[in-house]
Parts: C-alpha cells; structure tokens; sequence
C-alpha cells in the first residue's frame, strides 16, 4: 500500500539523518549540537523517538507544550552536555529563541516560505555565534517537497529581478 511505503521512505530517511547527527556530534570533541526544524509536529515527534532508539541525548518542543517544558528543553540544549540534539516544530519557536550552542541545523522538510526558513536558520546564526553555521534542508525527490523548492527558486528569480538582483525580500 502506498501510505505503508511512503512511511517507511520517511522512517528510512530520518534513520539515514540519524547517522548524519553522529557527524555533527561527533565535532567539537563529540559535543557538537544540533537543531532540527519541522513544520509538522508529527515529525518532531518521530524524529525524536528515532534519536531516542539512536541513543542520541534530544529535547523537543511541539506548539502544545508549556512555557516551563519550553524552558527545561532550552536548559537542557544549552547546558546539558548529553543532550546534542534539540528537535522544534517551527512554528512554536518563532520568535526570540537563542540556540547559539549549535553549528548545524537541519530543516526535515523545505518550508512553503522561504522566510519561514531563514527564520528557522536564524535561532542558530545569531549574534554571540562564534562559529560557522551549517544547515541543511531535507527533500524528497519526486514528491511535492521538490515542486516546493522548484517554486521557490521561480519565486526568488521573480523577486530579485524586480528589485533590480536583491533577493532580500523572500528570504533567501
């Protein structure tokens, strides 16, 4: 059935981003940490579980949880050097979050807005950062996430056209 095989691709793709966690980790003297960004809470939610079974030190947050569960999380990746990956459903973080103890950033899915996603890049790339950051949007070829990127690059060429080769204004 084509809902089983799609769900096992996506089970086989976060296990596959697992062993790039390791990578990460594995810089800065094995603490090297991590954020992962998904627009869908479900896939915060089985990212982490993977992670979990990984042995990999995670804290998530979801747009259910509460403040004092947003702030053990934010303690916990900033503080707690066991926990390296810090896993959020993008829009329950959106606004003020500091998570300058990482380097990479990996985005499960490309956003529909390009700004969305510098956002998402920006709690990483922040002042205080002192070290390059890397990030990494995961895709699927065939599959709407490619059309979404497709989409985006008309948009982006579009925008910087009209405003004479700045891109600035979607995000990109």
């Amino acid at each position: 059935d084509q809902l089983g095989t799609a769900l096992g691709s996506v089970a086989d793709e976060h296990l596959g981003m697992a062993e790039s966690m390791r990578g990460a980790i594995a810089e800065d003297g094995g603490r090297g940490k991590v954020v992962i960004f998904s627009q869908f809470k479900a896939a915060v939610l089985h990212m982490r579980a993977v992670l979990a079974v990984e042995g990999i030190g995670t804290v998530r947050i979801v747009r259910s949880d509460s403040r004092e569960s947003m702030g053990h999380a934010i303690a916990a990746f900033n503080g707690d050097d066991a926990t390296h990956v810090f896993v959020l459903h993008a829009s329950a973080c959106a606004a003020g979050l500091t998570l300058t103890a990482a380097r990479h950033v990996f985005l499960l899915e490309p956003f529909l807005r390009a700004g969305e996603e510098a956002q998402a890049r920006n709690r990483v790339h922040r002042i205080g950062q002192t070290r390059d950051v890397v990030a990494r949007t995961y895709f699927t070829r065939g599959t709407i996430e490619e059309r979404i990127l497709a989409w985006r690059a008309r948009t982006t060429a579009r925008a910087a056209a009209a405003t004479g080769g700045s891109s600035a204004a979607t995000g990109e």
